[in-house]
């Protein structure tokens, strides 16, 4: 028998082995990035909302500044403006005097001068006379009124009137801008063209009314003010701070102290239009109000506060940046691992790995 020896050279499938699983690192690494940018853009925005407020409140000093320097000018510009509209308002029955009011002059045209007032006002008389800041009485025509609405229309001869007023917004105003009344409070043989003056305490107020007769009450929609208004004012205007007509004032609550109400211009405008009547809310009154404390800040410094609101910080954008890097390199490192790990690799066996075998050949 012939002993030969046959060393065989193997091969072994091996898989490489990387100390741990490479999934699990890629997976935390990412986390941990991801984690990290959260943290930062929590503080950061938190910062930012801190910086926000503060430079708020810093516009909002500045505001008030501006404004208590306005209030120290005062409004008599404003009232100047509308006085000569604002007349005073006698009814009678069978030429008995029987109560007065105040009203104002809103329109005219080729022949008419056009009187608002409050239908409670002119209720049941059969005369009206209106008297000017001239002291001139003229006797007065009714239009047209309304009870639920309060609102009352007169007319008088065009060569009587002295000044038109100007319409303006109740829509546009904002609780706490200023507000005035022009009436003839109690006496007016007294007290008539007193001037009050306060802020919009209130907007779109409901509150119940008593008819004139007294059987039947509804609801109205008014504005509230702190300006003083009394027994006489009823039907004369309330102001804004440039003199614009913003409400029509009819009563007040007789067991409370600074309540006093009108009813809005933008009511009164619809009223007119339903009765064919041109009465037209100014649209542009935010133009006009170059005093108002809400455009103290210029259109620069607006622009600006939009911008710095928009913004963002740039290290805010590097870390996006990195974490979508970092998220891409996982993504890639765990395809790659993937790919490595279902391939078999085959590699030489060394020295170690050989085998020696002896065969007995049959001869």
């Amino acid at each position: 028998m012939k002993e030969i020896d046959y060393e065989e050279k193997e091969t072994k499938k091996k898989r490489k082995s990387d100390g741990g699983n490479p999934l699990v690192s890629a997976f935390i690494t990412f986390i941990v990035c991801f984690l990290a940018f959260v943290i930062y853009r929590n503080y950061y925005m938190t910062i930012d909302q801190q910086n926000t407020i503060d430079n708020t409140n810093n516009n909002e000093v500045s505001k008030l500044e501006k404004s208590v320097t306005i209030t120290d000018n005062g409004i008599a510009d404003a009232v100047e403006k509308v006085y000569d509209s604002v007349v005073v308002i006698e009814t009678y029955i069978n030429d008995k005097a029987y109560s007065t009011g105040t009203g104002f002059v809103f329109k005219t045209n080729d022949k008419y001068g056009y009187i608002m007032t409050n239908h409670h006002v002119i209720a049941n008389s059969n005369k009206i006379k209106v008297t000017f800041t001239n002291n001139k009485t003229v006797e007065a025509t009714l239009v047209g009124s309304d009870e639920y609405s309060d609102i009352a229309v007169l007319t008088v001869n065009k060569k009587d009137v002295i000044s038109v007023c100007e319409i303006g917004s109740s829509s546009k105003m904002r609780v706490g801008d200023t507000t005035f009344a022009v009436g003839a409070p109690i006496d007016s043989s007294v007290y008539s063209w007193t001037v009050t003056r306060g802020i919009l305490s209130g907007k779109n107020r409901l509150v119940e009314v008593s008819g004139t007769n007294r059987n039947n009450s509804f609801i109205m929609e008014v504005l509230q003010t702190d300006a003083a208004i009394n027994s006489g004012n009823s039907g004369g205007p309330l102001l804004n701070n440039i003199g614009q007509v913003i409400g029509v004032n009819s009563m007040k609550i007789s067991d409370a102290e600074g309540i006093a109400l009108a009813i809005p211009i933008s009511s009164v405008v619809s009223f007119m239009e339903g009765n064919d009547m041109e009465l037209t809310e100014d649209k542009t009154v935010d133009g006009h109000i170059e005093y108002s404390p809400h455009n103290a800040l210029s259109d620069e410094e607006d622009s600006e506060e939009t911008v710095r609101k928009g913004k963002t910080s740039p290290l805010t954008i590097v870390l996006a940046i990195l974490l979508g890097i970092s998220f891409l390199l996982n993504v890639v490192l765990i395809v790659i691992l993937v790919y490595r790990k279902n391939k078999d690799i085959v590699v030489p066996v060394d020295s170690r790995d050989r085998t020696d075998f002896e065969i007995d050949i049959m001869e």
